[in-house]
């Protein structure tokens, strides 16, 4: 008689571990393709991100091309105005027309804003002659004069709900009248 049960005894607990390693299988899987999920996501960021920062870079080579080129392509922009760089034709423009910026492949839009930038008076101060800020309503803190030959730049690409900045200083290097 012992027999007899201890045969279903064993029945009935291969039933039981064969549940149990199929939970244990299912648990794997699940958690192997969350962290897949997970990755997948991280790459697609990361992608983003690099596409965003070389729009970033090449926007801050444009500049610096354009100011290289000819001064006066930066020198009469409005200050704090939003331009798009637009490569439309083979010098690319600054234009003040935001809405028709460019869309790049991924959603990506870049817009570029100047600012003029204020230096310290020497007379006023006997430090040297720095940064102090950029001009807020086209007028400098007092002790400082606008620098017409150097502008605040800040290139910005957005897309989705993220944006990424890039600010620099460019001057007339090249000494070219305004």
């Amino acid at each position: 008689m012992n027999s007899k049960w201890g045969a279903r005894y064993m029945r009935g607990s291969m039933l039981v571990e064969m549940m149990v390693a199929l939970a244990i299988v299912v648990i794997v899987f699940t958690s192997a393709y969350g962290a897949l999920v997970v990755s997948g996501r991280a790459i697609a960021m990361a992608r983003q991100k690099g596409q965003a920062t070389f729009l970033l870079e090449e926007g801050a080579e444009a500049i610096r091309f354009a100011r290289d080129a000819d001064w006066n392509t930066i020198s009469i922009l409005t200050p704090d105005t939003t331009y798009c760089l637009d490569f439309a034709t083979p010098q690319f423009v600054f234009a003040d027309v935001p809405p028709a910026c460019d869309t790049y492949s991924g959603g990506f839009t870049r817009t570029v804003v100047y600012k003029n930038v204020c230096r310290q008076d020497p007379v006023v101060s006997s430090t040297d002659d720095h940064v102090v800020g950029t001009a807020s309503g086209g007028a400098c803190p007092a002790g400082s004069y606008m620098d017409e030959e150097t502008k605040l730049a800040t290139v910005s690409v957005s897309w989705g709900t993220r944006q990424e900045s890039l600010e620099f200083y460019i001057a007339n290097i090249f000494g070219e009248a305004p």
